[in-house]
């Protein structure tokens, strides 16, 4: 008799445990808003003169991130299919510069100059 209940207990743990971890789980993509910059580079002890400055990179970087921020946004709010908006969340996060991604992006600012000429 113990060994059902044990058997049932534990199949019933199971159960619930799969069924949360069978819930679609939404992907999300970090961006590092701490970031380091190298104050020197091993280009800059040959070439000076083509390396940017260390304050002019994190800038650039700061740039990068909050260009990245924007793009999140816009798939977040747009409504695409969800194997399309994976697509530009991998792009996003591991080649933010890939044909796709930029032309999306153009395609949703025309949409939204679209958008507010129409409310003018």
């Amino acid at each position: 008799m113990r060994t059902v209940r044990t058997l049932l207990f534990a199949w019933i743990f199971l159960s619930f445990t799969l069924q949360v971890l069978a819930q679609e789980k939404t992907e999300s993509v970090l961006l590092r808003k701490d970031f380091e910059i190298q104050k020197h580079t091993l280009m800059e002890r040959f070439e000076p003169e083509y390396v940017v400055s260390a304050q002019n990179r994190a800038e650039m970087k700061r740039k990068r991130i909050a260009n990245a921020e924007y793009t999140l946004n816009i798939l977040d709010t747009i409504q695409i299919s969800n194997r399309k908006r994976k697509q530009l969340l991998r792009d996003l996060k591991y080649n933010p510069f890939s044909d796709r991604l930029n032309k999306f992006i153009v395609d949703s600012k025309f949409e939204d100059e679209a958008v507010l000429q129409q409310q003018n």
